[in-house]
């Protein structure tokens, strides 16, 4: 039969397993999510008219204008939405 402080130091010895693992798992998603912020700051950064672009919710057209925080889209001939340049989450082309 274990004794108190066997299961004492086995708990203990549990306790440090997980908070060791937790703080891995907290490591790689941060750098994972630094990873991201910075993907997309480099393409928020470089849009630029004429570039081939997917907006967040799918639609996808060409970029005929940028001002500011503000990017016009041309999904189709004559049909131009105007969008937040951070609603932008792929560049196609160039």
């Amino acid at each position: 039969m274990p004794t108190w402080r066997e299961i004492l130091s086995a708990g203990i010895a549990l306790f440090i397993i997980i908070a060791i693992m937790l703080l891995i798992l907290q490591i790689v998603n941060l750098v994972k999510i630094t990873k991201q912020k910075k993907k997309f700051s480099e393409i928020h950064l470089s849009l630029k008219p004429g570039a081939e672009v997917m907006i967040s919710n799918g639609l996808y057209g060409k970029i005929t204008s940028v001002k500011d925080d503000i990017v016009f889209v041309e999904l189709a001939k004559g049909i131009e939405v105007k969008a937040s340049r951070y609603s932008i989450s792929r560049i196609i082309s160039n």
